[in-house]
């Protein structure tokens, strides 16, 4: 990972109000490194974040979100179609969180192995 300058990173996100992809340009980087480098450095949530439906109902911050849907698809193993019933959504929208939170995907192969041995 590609460190970035903490407190430029810090005060363009949290008081300039910059958005990831806003970030990523002014550092001439992806947005998966702006959001290592905020989860790297601790920098808090803003205050505000308006998720999804899903963390409102929940009351999950955005963290605690990022953190159950990585535990239901890769600790549970269990497929979008299954995390969006339990978490009453479509399985659209888990695609668009998993995406979103950089949630490493489990490959094909992977993925119909384990559904075929349950």
């Amino acid at each position: 990972m590609r460190k970035l300058h903490k407190e430029e990173l810090e005060r363009l996100y949290l008081h300039g109000r910059f958005q990831i992809d806003e970030l990523a340009a002014q550092f001439s980087c992806s947005e998966e490194t702006i959001q290592k480098n905020l989860d790297f450095y601790e920098i808090p949530e803003r205050p505000g974040w308006r998720g999804s439906h899903i963390a409102k109902k929940m009351s999950w911050t955005q963290r605690e979100f990022a953190t159950e849907l990585y535990r239901l698809y890769h600790e549970e193993e269990l497929g979008v179609h299954k995390i969006a019933e339990r978490l009453d959504t479509t399985p659209t929208m888990i695609w668009l969180w998993l995406f979103r939170f950089y949630i490493p995907l489990r490959n094909r192969h992977y993925a119909n192995s384990t559904i075929r041995s349950k």
